[in-house]
């Protein structure tokens, strides 16, 4: 992120004419550039990011992020997340770095730095929560709309995702799973639909797998 904290610089902003003019607004907390780059990577390291994105087939994005796809994709409302999160910003995608102008404040120039990228990621079509302390927070539980399982997401693993859900009563949340054909490279998804039993087919072949009957069996072995 470029700065320009040259002499000439604050004389053509701040109409200084002298060094002594220059050196007396220098010693000043907001005209410091030492201090305000301090202030600038404090702030860096103490903001929190909550990165999604507006699209939900992109290939690529579910090789990066959900483990070749095997992981899972989490699908919010935005104007759910917006009733406990009001600094949510679309991100910007260009080719030229903006210089920033240390005339602004701290906070203000963390929130323009974290909504701008370069346009080789426009494809991620990216959404960002930003807050001024990192860590975990809580999010409305009828803002979770869907959880949707990658092409290769273990059977196991979506049992317990969904017994997760169940546990804590995302009563507005639903389940898909993602498809593909043989004749093209675009991804589609089906709704999953769950008995009391919660079995399940195999990859291949159609024999069906009881899990409440393999824990048991586990559980008597042991």
């Amino acid at each position: 992120m470029p700065v320009d904290f040259t002499l000439e610089s604050f004389k053509k902003t701040q109409g200084f004419i002298t060094n002594e003019d220059f050196n007396k607004y220098n010693k000043t907390i907001t005209g410091n550039p030492g201090r305000f780059s301090l202030i600038l990577e404090n702030l860096r390291k103490t903001v929190g990011v909550c990165c999604f994105s507006a699209v939900d087939d992109n290939l690529i994005m579910w090789s990066h992020y959900a483990e070749n796809h095997k992981g899972i994709l989490l699908k919010f409302d935005v104007s759910e997340l917006q009733k406990v999160f009001s600094n949510i910003k679309t991100v910007v995608y260009t080719n030229k770095i903006k210089q920033i102008d240390y005339e602004d404040s701290p906070e203000n120039l963390i929130s323009k730095l974290l909504t701008r990228k370069s346009t080789h990621w426009k494809s991620e079509k990216e959404i960002r929560i930003i807050v001024k302390k990192s860590g975990h927070y809580s999010f409305p539980k009828n803002a979770l709309k869907e959880i949707r399982f990658g092409l290769k997401c273990d059977h196991y693993q979506e049992k317990d995702v969904i017994d997760i859900i169940r546990k804590f009563d995302y009563n507005d949340t639903f389940f898909t799973k993602v498809r593909t054909t043989n004749y093209d490279y675009k991804l589609s998804t089906s709704l999953v639909t769950l008995s009391s039993e919660y079995k399940m087919h195999r990859v291949m072949g159609d024999r069906e797998i009881d899990i409440k009957a393999i824990m048991e069996t586990i559980k008597n072995t042991r």
